[in-house]
């Protein structure tokens, strides 16, 4: 073996060896990147899931601003008189305020978990094609590995990640991590959400219940005290009516004596002038006596 071949030799396997200690490093950075693409594509699914039950919980508050309207609509046609601000129209506006806030909370953190979607997909887009590029590369040091028979050039060079950018591979999966992280708390965010509208809906609900309930039970006290002074108006006015029927039957019973003491007194009007003198009666004198 002349010194040539031999040299030959020490640099083939010294360039085998670099290929193989290269091609576990891949193999470890695809597996990296395989492992940080199924954790990015788990949570989107997460954050598809949670997103889709804040809307739930959307459509869920969104019946009731139209309850809620409609009744304060249907309390707003009381009559006038009746148009106080009381214990149900205070619970009512407590609702309506907690039903508005809970719905703005919602969108936002429905706006919050639509941006985090696309993050998360440009994410996975960019693990896909990183990862796609690696298993390229890993292939193409294969085939050298092999031999140069063996590795026919079947790919684009230009599309062949640099051995050197492993910086770029952890840079993408910092950055998706970054992204996880943020979606989390998103998806945080939105079943704490979810809960305080919940709490909200029924903690008003109750309250708005509980005074319109009372506010019923009030009225309905009132309208029996109403009935029950109708009633009792109404017998003082048969008394009232009876007590005038006998006025009326005694007045009736005064007329035929008033007419024979009118008649008398013209009678005695008309005797002659000498006889019209104030005589006092007999029962005045024996009174007197």
């Amino acid at each position: 073996m002349t010194d040539s071949t031999a040299a030959q030799s020490a640099v083939l396997s010294a360039s085998q060896l670099a290929l193989q200690r290269e091609l576990s490093r891949e193999a470890e950075m695809i597996a990296r990147l395989e492992a940080s693409l199924h954790v990015t594509v788990t949570e989107q699914e997460d954050l598809a899931a949670g997103t889709a039950r804040c809307q739930a919980a959307l459509d869920w508050v969104l019946p009731s601003v139209a309850l809620i309207e409609a009744t304060v609509a249907a309390r707003d046609r009381r009559p006038q008189r009746e148009l106080t601000l009381d214990g149900a129209g205070i619970a009512l506006r407590d609702q309506r305020v907690d039903v508005a806030q809970s719905l703005q909370l919602l969108r936002q953190v429905l706006g919050a978990c639509a941006t985090e979607t696309d993050r998360l997909a440009a994410v996975i887009r960019e693990l896909e094609g990183m990862l796609a590029l690696k298993k390229q590369s890993s292939e193409v040091d294969t085939l050298t590995l092999e031999g140069p028979a063996s590795s026919p050039d079947r790919h684009s060079r230009s599309t062949i990640l640099p051995y050197r950018w492993a910086q770029t591979c952890e840079q993408t999966m910092e950055r998706a991590k970054a992204v996880r992280a943020v979606s989390e708390r998103v998806r945080g965010k939105s079943l704490a959400a979810q809960a305080d509208s919940r709490k909200r809906q029924v903690g008003c609900r109750a309250r708005t219940i509980g005074s319109v309930q009372e506010r019923i039970g009030a009225a309905e006290s009132l309208i029996a005290a109403l009935v029950e002074r109708i009633s009792q108006t109404g017998n003082e006015n048969a008394a009232v009516e009876d007590a005038v029927a006998e006025l009326e039957g005694q007045i009736d019973g005064l007329v035929d004596p008033l007419a024979l003491a009118l008649s008398r007194l013209t009678a005695r009007t008309n005797r002659p002038a000498t006889e019209r003198y104030k005589r006092t009666p007999p029962s005045r004198v024996c009174v007197d006596s």
